[in-house]
């Protein structure tokens, strides 16, 4: 062996293998819990902000049905209009979560 050969100790070795372990295991979770989440928020349409109950009408000699429309406001904060069941508004509140189908 020559002068010019660098010779590194069993500790440093450990020391850099324990460090690299930390550092994928932490990056590692994180990066677990961003997908985690998006996979969560791509379950949800958005929150409900507002509920409209438009009731059986007859207007000029036509027949109107009950309706039911939710306004979510999405990721984008967008308001997105859905028309919905009785039984999906009557379960809703402001606020909600509204879940895709």
């Amino acid at each position: 062996m020559n002068n010019s050969d660098i010779r590194i100790s069993e500790k440093a070795v450990n020391l850099a293998m324990v460090i690299s372990l930390i550092w994928l295991l932490v990056f590692g979770t994180i990066g677990a819990m961003v997908i985690i989440q998006e996979r969560r928020d791509d379950l949800y349409i958005g929150k409900v902000v507002q509920k409209e109950h438009m009731p059986e009408e007859i207007r000029d000699g036509e027949r109107y049905l009950e309706r039911y429309y939710i306004v979510v406001k999405d990721s984008h904060n967008e308001l997105l209009r859905y028309s919905v069941s009785k039984e999906v508004y009557e379960q809703l509140s402001i606020n909600d979560m509204y879940k895709r189908k």
